[in-house]
C-alpha cells in the first residue's frame, strides 16, 4: 500500500512479482510502465493519479479488480478478451477524458462494464 506519497512511477515495483494486490491511489503516477511484470496481480487500485494509458494492463490476465477512476485516461486499450472471464470490477468513472463511446465499446466487445463510485 503506497497512497498519498506523491509516487510518480511504478517501475521500481516490477521486481515484486508475487504481488496479488497493489494499492497506489492518490499519488502522481503518470504511467503504468513496469506493472506488466506483475503477472499474477488480481487487484490494482490506481485511482486519483495522472495516468493517461492502461495499455500495460494487457498482460495482467489474473486481474479481478481494476480501479482507474479520476485519471487522464481516454481509451481502455489495455483491456483484452483475456480479461472477460476474470475482471469482475472495473471502476473507471469519472475519468474526464473517457467518452461514453469507449465505455460502450468495451461493454459490447468484452462484456466488461465500467462503473463509477
Amino acid at each position: 500500500v503506497v497512497i498519498y506519497h506523491e509516487l510518480e512511477s511504478v517501475e521500481e515495483l516490477q521486481s515484486l512479482s508475487n504481488l496479488k494486490a497493489l494499492f497506489l491511489h492518490n499519488n502522481r503516477i503518470k504511467s503504468l510502465r513496469g506493472i506488466e511484470a506483475l503477472t499474477i496481480l488480481e487487484q490494482l487500485y490506481v485511482q486519483c493519479n495522472e495516468i493517461d494509458s492502461i495499455l500495460e494492463v494487457e498482460k495482467l490476465t489474473h486481474l479481478r479488480e481494476l480501479y482507474i477512476r479520476v485519471n487522464q485516461i481516454s481509451l481502455l486499450e489495455g483491456l483484452r478478451e483475456e480479461h472477460t472471464d476474470t475482471l469482475n470490477i472495473l471502476v473507471c468513472k469519472p475519468n474526464r477524458l473517457l467518452k461514453q463511446k469507449e465505455l460502450m465499446r468495451v461493454e459490447r466487445e468484452l462484456y466488461i462494464r465500467c462503473r463509477g463510485l
